[in-house]
C-alpha cells in the first residue's frame, strides 16, 4: 500500500499525462514517463511508450469529453501507483523523484502556455500580492524577482484606508 503522498503523486502523474497530450511538453514528458516505467525493464518502457502514444491519440483526435479524460487519467494513475508499489523503498524514492520532475515539467509548461505565474521547485508564484500593515503591525516578505516589478506608495498604518 502506498503512502498518501505517493498515492497523490501517482494521481498527479495521471493528470499530467492528460494535460500534456497534444502540447509542446508532450515529447519530453512522454520520454521521461517511459524511462520511469523502464525501470522495470526495456519491454516495460516500450509498452509505456505505446500506451502513451495511444492515450495521446485518443486525447488529440477530435474533442475528448470529460469522461474520457477522467478514465485515461485514472488508468495512468493506477499504472503509476502499481509500479511504485512494486519497488523497494530505495527504488521507490528514486522513482518518485523522477516522476515529480516529469510532472513539474508539465506544470511549468501548462502555466507558461496560459500566461500564468510559474514557480520552480519549492516556490510560490503570484501575479499580485498585497501585504498590508494595520494598527501598528508589520507586513513583509521575501521576494525573488525574475522580470520587472512595480511598487506603489504604501499607505501608513495609522492613515484611514480607502
Amino acid at each position: 500500500m502506498l503512502t498518501e503522498a505517493l498515492a497523490a503523486l501517482a494521481g498527479m502523474g495521471g493528470t499530467a499525462v492528460v494535460q500534456a497530450a497534444g502540447t509542446d511538453a508532450w515529447g519530453a514528458f512522454r520520454d521521461r514517463l517511459a524511462a520511469f516505467f523502464g525501470r522495470s525493464g526495456e519491454r516495460s518502457a516500450r509498452t509505456a511508450l505505446e500506451r502513451l502514444d495511444r492515450t495521446a491519440g485518443e486525447l488529440t483526435d477530435g474533442s475528448p469529453d470529460d469522461e474520457l479524460r477522467e478514465r485515461l487519467q485514472g488508468r495512468w494513475q493506477e499504472r503509476i501507483a502499481d509500479l511504485l508499489e512494486d519497488l523497494d523503498d530505495t527504488e521507490r524514492e528514486a522513482a518518485a523523484e523522477e516522476l515529480r520532475a516529469a510532472v513539474s515539467l508539465v506544470d511549468r509548461h501548462i502555466g507558461d502556455a496560459r500566461g500564468a505565474q510559474v514557480a520552480g521547485d519549492r516556490g510560490l508564484a503570484a501575479g499580485s500580492v498585497t501585504a498590508r500593515a494595520e494598527q501598528g503591525s508589520i507586513a513583509g516578505g521575501v521576494v525573488n524577482i525574475d522580470g520587472g516589478v512595480t511598487l506603489g506608495n504604501p499607505s501608513r498604518p495609522d492613515s484611514p484606508q480607502n
